[in-house]
């Protein structure tokens, strides 16, 4: 649920920017304003918070526990969910320019983000009430947003490109939980070290992916970013397919 709002408040954000600027000439750094004063507010709120106390551990106990990356299910998923972000920040990040340059639908370029958004709101609405298998639903999901990415990639309409950014966010909507929710199962004694762990791999993804992206749009154009993405999505459902000690993980 709480992935589900995240994703509502990303499909209102660039309406709202747009129109803000559009309709009332504000300027382009309040968004960055409204930004600094919302995290300012939630720092204090998290100040004020009393976190429960936990037992102190043994240094060969604690060593023990977080080993994390020993064991092979764990860095399968650390994997995927680092491959998982670099895809998600390969849409939002680039979808504007697919719509301006190569489309010539600039005047589309916030609806084709929000479309994504949609897609992954009510994506992560309908999973979150159905009972699924884990490792159906990653290579199901995978396997989808490569299909939607490869559309994209060759679509030269704006309206099949819009639908397919809807498409590709809701492929995208139940793996990141599905992802974080199997990794502090497999320490279920360290599980905030586990999710700790899985959150640097969406960092490193975000960090490294828009670099890749850019790379690829220079040296094949903006199609051959789009195949590049897809071909990360296959890698991901691929690697989770073989993964043969993950049967009884995820």
């Amino acid at each position: 649920l709480s992935q589900a709002l995240l994703s509502l408040g990303a499909v209102i954000s660039p309406f709202l920017v747009q129109w803000l600027q559009k309709s009332r000439h504000v300027s382009w750094r309040l968004p960055f304003l409204i930004c600094a004063a919302a995290y300012t507010l939630l720092a204090l709120l998290l100040l004020l918070t009393v976190f429960p106390k936990r037992q102190a551990l043994t240094q060969k106990e604690a060593k023990a526990r977080t080993n994390f990356f020993a064991s092979r299910a764990f860095r399968l998923l650390f994997f995927s969910i680092l491959l998982y972000v670099g895809l998600e920040n390969g849409i939002s990040y680039f979808a504007e320019s697919l719509f301006s340059v190569r489309l010539s639908a600039g005047d589309l370029a916030a609806a084709a983000i929000s479309a994504y958004w949609i897609g992954m709101t009510v994506s992560r609405m309908l999973f979150s009430a159905v009972l699924r298998n884990p490792k159906k639903t990653l290579i199901g999901c995978f396997l989808a947003s490569a299909a939607f990415l490869l559309a994209l990639a060759v679509s030269k309409y704006p309206t099949v490109s819009l639908m397919c950014c809807f498409g590709a966010g809701f492929s995208y909507g139940p793996i990141w939980s599905t992802l974080v929710a199997q990794a502090p199962g497999l320490f279920p004694e360290a599980s905030a070290g586990a999710a700790g762990v899985m959150s640097a791999g969406c960092g490193i993804g975000g960090m490294v992916f828009p670099v890749l992206m850019g790379i690829a749009c220079d040296c094949l154009g903006l199609n051959g970013a789009f195949y590049f993405l897809a071909a990360v999505a296959l890698t991901a459902c691929f690697r989770l397919e073989f993964e043969k000690r993950l049967k009884s993980k995820v």
